[in-house]
Parts: C-alpha cells; sequence; structure tokens
C-alpha cells in the first residue's frame, strides 16, 4: 500500500506559494500546476480523470483570451467584438476550471475512503470559490489530519 503522504511528497506546492506564483505569473502558474500535476494526482490516486488534452485546452482558451485583450488594447476604430470574445472565453476557462477541481475533488475523496479508509470531506463551495488552490490545500491538509489520526 502507498504511503499516506505520497501525493504531498509528488505534488510539494504549498497553497501559499501557489496562490503568489499564480498571481505574479497572472494566470500562467495555474495552467502550467494543472498540466504537470493532473497526471500525478491521476498516477497516484489510480484513476484516470482526465485526457490531457482537456488541460491543453484551457491553455489554448487562456492564450487566444490574452491575445484577444491585447487586440482591444490596440483597437482604435470603435467597434470591438475582440472584447466580446475574451468575455465569453474567460467564462470557459473558469467553468473548465471548476470542472477540473471537482473531478479531482471526487477522485480525492475516493481514493482517501478505498485506499486509507478516511472520510476525507471537502466543502464544495471552496472547490467552486477557490477551484485549484482548494484542492491543493486539501491535498497538504489530507496528511496533516491523518498523521494526528
Amino acid at each position: 500500500m502507498n504511503s499516506i503522504f505520497e501525493l504531498k511528497n509528488e505534488i510539494n506546492v504549498k497553497t501559499s506559494n501557489f496562490v503568489l506564483l499564480d498571481v505574479i505569473t497572472m494566470g500562467i502558474y495555474s495552467i502550467l500546476y494543472l498540466y504537470k500535476y493532473t497526471s500525478v494526482i491521476e498516477r497516484v490516486v489510480k484513476k484516470n480523470v482526465f485526457h490531457s488534452f482537456f488541460i491543453v485546452s484551457i491553455a489554448i482558451c487562456y492564450g487566444v483570451d490574452v491575445f484577444c485583450q491585447n487586440l482591444v488594447l490596440i483597437d482604435f476604430w470603435g467597434e470591438n467584438h475582440y472584447s466580446d470574445l475574451s468575455i465569453i472565453l474567460n467564462f470557459l476557462i473558469f467553468i473548465l476550471d471548476r470542472v477540473w477541481a471537482f473531478k479531482i475533488g471526487i477522485a480525492l475523496k475516493k481514493y482517501a475512503l478505498n485506499n486509507y479508509n478516511l472520510c476525507f470531506s471537502m466543502n464544495k463551495f471552496y472547490i467552486f470559490l477557490f477551484s485549484n488552490y482548494y484542492i491543493n490545500y486539501c491535498i497538504n491538509d489530507f496528511c496533516k489530519n491523518n498523521v494526528k489520526a
């Protein structure tokens, strides 16, 4: 049986550092986190949650969104359809990020229950509000709580 610390040791990202890096890089670190650690989480929980194209599609939406925002800044002629596209892409990124968080949250709950017989509860409101930050916090907190038990 795997150690309860395996997932935390594989990811090894403090939530405060994660938030700080995400703010400094204006969201790019969040996409890199999803790309790098989704496969790690899937390997540890032994469940394939996402195809790799899902994370790539989030990155594509983010890149096109940044491009559209730059076009909005340089468009001097008044009619601006790029801002509408940018709003749609921002909403799509928001939804895809929440889908990732909820699916990974479900996989982590099943992992805790099946491997360690622990009922690991996650607040759905916090998952919706903080998404990948809360998932990272729960991975770190999962290990802390189970050391005491």
